[in-house]
């Protein structure tokens, strides 16, 4: 299993504010979650994987998240449109996935709830 953390740091004085916690699924995770919610609720956030930030970022990690600013809302998902979708996507797989989206959206919550102006926030996976 790998370590996925979310890093904070003060973003006036570069830095030395550091804080870690761990999210106990796979790192895929992370990004599939970003996925599900583009396909289920319309929220474009994917792309964040592949910006700039996110680019330098994975030079480093195995993958990066970055968010500098509050994102719209990740809005819960409907019980039933996941199940659909984790079945169409992952078939024997589709409940553990299930568990492991709505655990990505409580830790995104936690994360995401850290950023302001004077910090910002990544999702990191090594």
């Amino acid at each position: 299993m790998q370590l996925e953390v979310t890093l904070c740091f003060d973003a006036k004085d570069s830095g030395n504010v550091f804080d870690w916690l761990r999210f106990g699924y796979s790192g895929y995770v992370l990004g599939d979650y970003l996925d599900v919610h583009e396909q289920i609720n319309g929220v474009r956030a994917g792309e964040l994987e592949r910006s700039a930030e996110a680019l330098a970022l994975s030079k480093m990690f195995s993958g990066a998240i970055p968010f500098e600013e509050t994102p719209t809302p990740f809005p819960e998902f409907d019980e039933q449109a996941l199940r659909a979708f984790c079945r169409s996507e992952y078939a024997n797989d589709a409940d553990s996935m299930r568990e492991a989206i709505q655990a990505a959206h409580e830790f995104y919550l936690c994360g995401l709830a850290r950023l302001s102006e004077a910090h910002v926030v990544a999702f990191l996976i090594q």
